[in-house]
């Protein structure tokens, strides 16, 4: 049983799933209607902070008979591991798990799989955007001239400095810190990396350095923040934190 909704679509999960199974599976398929709920923007993140949904009466027959349920952004609660007593294997299609209760799938025996790394590349090229555009001052300078204002140099970016200059700290060295690293590493920039659920070598491989939290940030021209929410990582950049960096 398939589950989409208005950012990954049914039917191309649909079809996905029809080319990689064998012919002789049974794929029922549903839209996730958020229209009445805002939006799937403002449904998602509620289902991230723990919301249920109540399952819509024409999923139920096919929540009762399958095997395997995949998910986008619908979250997998009580209800919906009550309508399905065979559930087997919950399929998320996302990096993160918040949309599913983990502790009751456990309880349940249901396995649960998810799809880390799927926007990765997406992600990493937004931070390396970001940076270059805090080095040069790009947007800033762009709104200014469509609103008749022409900026000098120092006003658009006053400590811009070449990209292959600077000094980058990333906090989290996963999927994509990694694909981050990659890419600033095309332009000669020194990469510094705190993550200490990653070994040294490999991050070293990555053409990094490996250094504490507090080096990183006194270190570090520009700090890209790539480490999961968690209860360890929750609040890890305050006041404290943002003292230490260069003025």
């Amino acid at each position: 049983m398939v589950i989409g909704d208005d950012l990954q679509s049914t039917e191309i999960t649909t079809r996905v799933l029809r080319e990689a199974l064998p012919v002789t599976s049974s794929i029922e398929s549903f839209h996730w209607d958020t229209s009445e709920l805002g939006g799937i923007s403002v449904a998602s993140l509620q289902a991230e902070r723990g919301a249920s949904f109540p399952v819509a009466a024409e999923w139920r027959p096919s929540l009762a008979a399958c095997d395997v349920l995949v998910t986008h952004f619908f979250p997998i609660r009580e209800e919906v591991l009550r309508c399905a007593p065979n559930l087997k294997l919950i399929g998320s299609l996302r990096h993160g798990l918040e949309n599913v209760d983990l502790a009751l799938a456990r309880e349940r025996s249901v396995r649960v799989e998810n799809n880390p790394g799927r926007t990765a590349e997406a992600v990493s090229d937004l931070a390396v955007c970001a940076i270059i555009d805090q080095l040069r001052g790009y947007a800033l300078a762009d709104r200014e001239l469509r609103a008749g204002r022409w900026l000098q140099p120092l006003e658009a970016a006053p400590h811009a400095m070449d990209v292959r200059m600077a000094t980058v700290g990333l906090v989290g060295f996963g999927y994509v810190g990694r694909r981050v690293a990659e890419k600033l590493r095309a332009f000669g920039t020194r990469l510094l990396v705190f993550d200490p659920l990653v070994p040294i070598a490999e991050i070293q491989a990555g053409g990094a350095e490996s250094v504490s939290l507090d080096d990183l940030l006194a270190q570090s021209d520009v700090v890209t923040l790539h480490a999961r929410l968690t209860e360890t990582t929750r609040g890890m950049i305050g006041g404290a934190e943002l003292s230490r960096l260069k003025e």
